[in-house]
């Protein structure tokens, strides 16, 4: 039932690379979701999220 709410649905998560953002990022996509990541990989990794589907990295802050 939430795989049909969340299908297609975009999503930003700010911070999305670090240990817990890749986890959202990571389900959020499983669930069908489009995700954004915006993150400044200052402490989050490319690699946390490389192998989620539908996401995709913007490099940058919410500062900029």
């Amino acid at each position: 039932m939430i795989e049909d709410q969340m299908k297609g649905l975009r999503v930003l998560v700010t911070g999305g690379a670090g240990f817990v953002g890749s986890r959202l990022v990571a389900r959020l996509s499983a669930l069908g979701a489009r995700v954004t990541v915006l993150d400044s990989l200052f402490t989050g990794s490319w690699s946390n999220i490389a192998d989620a589907p539908n996401a995709e990295l913007v490099y940058g802050s919410v500062t900029d």
